[in-house]
């Protein structure tokens, strides 16, 4: 994880602010790494648009700390989502996805993600 929170540093200082594409995907990221992710990505006001986190080490932890981001209106311009193929609870997976696809029950239609890559796809927002 000192990989991402060196990233994570970096976002909350501004070095990132065009950032809409993340790929983190087989890079060992923990439940506390993604926490340090979406931290900064709160404080920054960047504008992430996709974010891929599949076959890390992200656990119960992480995937409650981006929902809670989600929820709570801090990651509005998040419209797709990778999180197969770690550790975390099916459910809170799922719970992820959906906080996701609710921020974005206002826009046009979009795809539907297929279960088992727990990805989500919507519109950008203007």
């Amino acid at each position: 994880d000192g990989g991402v929170a060196a990233l994570a540093d970096a976002i909350r200082g501004g070095a990132l602010p065009q950032l809409q594409t993340l790929y983190l995907y087989n890079n060992r990221v923990g439940s506390a790494g993604l926490a340090a992710l979406v931290d900064a990505l709160c404080a920054s006001g960047c504008r992430l648009e996709k974010l891929y986190v599949d076959n890390n080490q992200v656990g119960e932890a992480g995937v409650a700390a981006l929902v809670r981001a989600v929820e709570g209106g801090h990651l509005r311009s998040l419209r797709s989502l990778h999180l197969s193929g770690n550790p975390a609870p099916a459910d809170l997976v799922q719970a992820a996805v959906q906080a996701v696809e609710g921020q974005a029950a206002g826009d046009a239609p979009r795809k539907r993600p297929a279960p088992q890559t727990r990805d989500i796809e919507a519109p950008p927002v203007d």
